[in-house]
């Protein structure tokens, strides 16, 4: 957002509405590799089984995913609310992980890896859609959208191919996704699903903010209205913070319309910001 011009300079309406022929299709090939890349150690993990052993299906942060395979399964026997579990104290519900909760009232009956995967993969595909969209407003030449594009889904995300402990002077490499996982787009999409829909939404936001610039669009407003809530659903720091970046960037670089997105997006923030502060 900071590298995205004041002043939007004049171009044919067919091109805005009309993407290059094929345009999308490099990136869903690439999002297409990154999902399938995720799936190897799983079946690897799978076939070297010990025997007298079972594969619960899951390789990275299994014990998170037992959570939430366990809230799926609350949610399909009628819980909208979470309730700790591991504690001897009776504790009210409390309105956390919608996100898994209140779709398993649908698909809680397909708890598991597979649910988990499938979910995951999803993710992963909105993830780098939203990634692609945000470039797509930030860069124009094709090939810098592209190197963009790959380096925002790998950017510290492929250390664990790359030479590391390498001396150099006082400095020794090492590969910061080992020490700060998550840290990636490509790291993400291995992970519990929540979190690359967190970074989907984000991004998303910040799509909605930059494409505001051109004029007002009401259903745009909305889906960021909603993203925003989305968002804040699964981690409300996150909420808080794209609408502080995105005030910020439209009162530097007086973008009014950005601010008319801000302003509802700040009020729908508030009962649940109450309500957890409450809680």
């Amino acid at each position: 957002m900071a590298v995205a011009h004041r002043r939007w300079e004049a171009e044919p309406t067919a091109w805005r509405h009309r993407l290059p022929r094929f345009a999308w299709r490099w990136p869903a090939v690439f999002t297409a590799a990154i999902g399938l890349l995720t799936l190897p150690p799983i079946l690897l993990a799978a076939l070297r089984v010990p025997s007298g052993s079972a594969f619960p299906g899951y390789v990275v942060i299994a014990r998170d995913a037992y959570v939430y395979q366990s809230m799926w399964r609350a949610g399909w026997h009628g819980a909208w609310l979470f309730h700790p579990a591991y504690t001897g104290e009776m504790l009210p519900g409390i309105l956390l992980y919608p996100w898994y909760l209140w779709p398993a009232h649908l698909v809680g009956w397909a708890a598991g890896p597979w649910l988990y995967h499938a979910s995951r993969l999803l993710a992963a595909a909105a993830l780098l859609a939203a990634v692609c969209l945000l470039i797509r407003e930030l860069f124009r030449p094709h090939l810098l959208r592209r190197w963009a594009f790959v380096l925002c889904v790998l950017g510290g995300g492929i250390g664990t191919v790359l030479p590391r402990d390498i001396h150099l002077g006082p400095l020794t490499t090492r590969a910061t996704e080992m020490s700060s996982p998550g840290s990636s787009v490509a790291d993400l999409v291995s992970m519990a699903p929540h979190l690359p829909w967190a970074l989907a939404l984000l991004c998303w936001t910040m799509v909605v903010a930059l494409r505001l610039r051109h004029g007002r669009d009401q259903r745009l407003t909305a889906s960021g209205v909603l993203a925003v809530v989305g968002l804040q659903l699964i981690y409300p720091q996150l909420a808080l913070l794209a609408l502080v970046t995105i005030a910020g960037w439209a009162l530097l670089r007086h973008q009014p319309r950005a601010v008319t997105f801000v302003v509802p997006a700040a009020l729908v923030q508030l009962p649940y910001l109450g309500y957890l502060l409450w809680v």
